[in-house]
C-alpha cells in the first residue's frame, strides 16, 4: 500500500520540480521509489500459486518500471532494458 501511495505522488513531485527549477527532486524521487521497490521485491514474492495476487504484483512491478524509466526520460538519463 505504501508503495502505492508513492507511485501516486510522481506527477506532483515532477511538477514541484519544474515549479522550483530542481530537477534533483525527479532524481531523489527515483531513488527513493528504487529503494521501496527493492523492499517489496525482497518481502513479497512477485510470481505465487494465486494467479490474481501475481496479477496483481506484476501489475505493481510494471508501474514501478514506466514511472523509473518516465521519471530517468526527463533527467536524460538512459534506461537500458537489461543489465
Amino acid at each position: 500500500r505504501e508503495l502505492m501511495l508513492f507511485l501516486d505522488g510522481f506527477e506532483d513531485r515532477v511538477a514541484d520540480a519544474g515549479r522550483v527549477f530542481a530537477p534533483h527532486l525527479v532524481a531523489r524521487y527515483a531513488l527513493d521509489l528504487s529503494s521501496q521497490f527493492h523492499s517489496f521485491y525482497a518481502a513479497c514474492r512477485v510470481l505465487v500459486a494465486d494467479d490474481a495476487q501475481s496479477l496483481a504484483r506484476l501489475m505493481v512491478v510494471l508501474a514501478i518500471r514506466r514511472t523509473l524509466a518516465t521519471a530517468l526520460d526527463l533527467l536524460g538519463v538512459s534506461a537500458p532494458e537489461q543489465m
